[in-house]
């Protein structure tokens, strides 16, 4: 689908209602880039999920997810990013790397300060670290 493509929205938002209820997720209308900027090439590592009919279906950068749930710190959020680095769907070092890239960048900070953002980093190293997970959280 073509984001930029006013009928390809369109017809997306026509079916979102009937792909969350055949795939029993939770999608809300809302991108990382929403909450803070994002690292460079973040479509190129989004990965593909499957095709619907012409619509194909890629889960978005897990390092900008997880850095956009940091950033939300909602508790939901962060028992997710705590899931994703326990299964290891994205490794701590990428998202620290990711962090690293985004945090000097001047614009696109919608919601929060990079300095907010760092402190709630911060407490996501130390609750990684109470789950157990030390050598992910360094």
């Amino acid at each position: 689908m073509d984001a930029d493509d006013p009928r390809a929205l369109a017809e997306f938002e026509r079916l979102l209602p009937r792909l969350k209820d055949e795939l029993n997720v939770n999608a809300e209308p809302a991108s990382p880039k929403d909450f803070m900027p994002v690292p460079e090439g973040v479509l190129d590592r989004s990965r593909f999920v499957r095709s619907y009919g012409q619509m194909a279906v890629y889960h978005y950068d897990y390092r900008s997810l997880v850095l956009s749930k940091i950033a939300r710190s909602s508790e939901r959020d962060l028992a997710d990013v705590e899931l994703l680095i326990r299964e290891g769907v994205v490794g701590w070092e990428a998202v620290e790397h990711a962090w690293d890239e985004v945090k000097r960048s001047e614009s696109g900070w919608l919601r929060q300060t990079p300095t907010e953002v760092a402190g709630r980093m911060e407490s996501m190293r130390q609750r990684l670290r109470a789950a157990g997970l030390p050598h992910l959280a360094s």
